[in-house]
C-alpha cells in the first residue's frame, strides 16, 4: 500500500515538474517565437511575390499586407470566440489528465488487490453460484 502511495505520488510529482518546466519554456521563448514568426512571415511574402511573378500574375507586397491586415482584423473581431475555444480545449485536455490519473490510479489498486475486490463483489452473489461465477 505504501509502495502504492510513493509511486503515484512520485508520477503526480514528475508531471508537476514537467509541466512547470514546459511553462517556463513557454514564457522565456514567446518573444523568440514572435520574432521567428515575423521573420518567417516576410519570407513567405518573398516567396510568393516570386511564386506569383513565375506564374505571370502580378501580386505586391501590398496586396499581402492587406490580406494579412484583413485577417488580423478577423482575429481581432473574433477574439473572444477564439479564446473560449482555446478554453475549453484546455479543459478537455485537463478532463483527459485527470482521467489519465484516475485510471492509473485504480489499475494499480485492482493489480494489488485484485483478489480480494472480486471475493468482495461476490459477496453479493447467493452462495450456491459463487463456484460458478468464481470459475468465470
Amino acid at each position: 500500500m505504501l509502495a502504492a502511495i510513493t509511486t503515484i505520488l512520485t508520477m503526480l510529482a514528475f508531471i508537476t515538474g514537467v509541466l512547470v518546466l514546459v511553462g517556463q519554456q513557454l514564457v522565456s521563448g514567446f518573444a523568440e517565437m514572435a520574432d521567428q514568426v515575423e521573420e518567417g512571415i516576410y519570407e513567405l511574402i518573398d516567396w510568393g511575390e516570386q511564386t506569383a511573378q513565375s506564374f505571370g500574375f502580378q501580386f505586391s507586397g501590398d496586396d499581402f499586407n492587406q490580406a494579412v491586415d484583413e485577417v488580423i482584423g478577423w482575429i481581432q473581431e473574433n477574439q473572444e470566440t477564439i479564446m473560449s475555444s482555446a478554453g475549453a480545449f484546455g479543459s478537455a485536455a485537463a478532463n483527459v489528465g485527470v482521467g489519465a490519473v484516475l485510471i492509473l490510479f485504480t489499475l494499480i489498486f485492482f493489480l494489488s488487490d485484485g483478489r480480494r475486490l472480486w471475493d468482495y463483489m461476490t459477496l453479493f452473489v447467493p452462495g450456491k453460484h459463487r463456484p460458478a461465477i468464481h470459475g468465470a
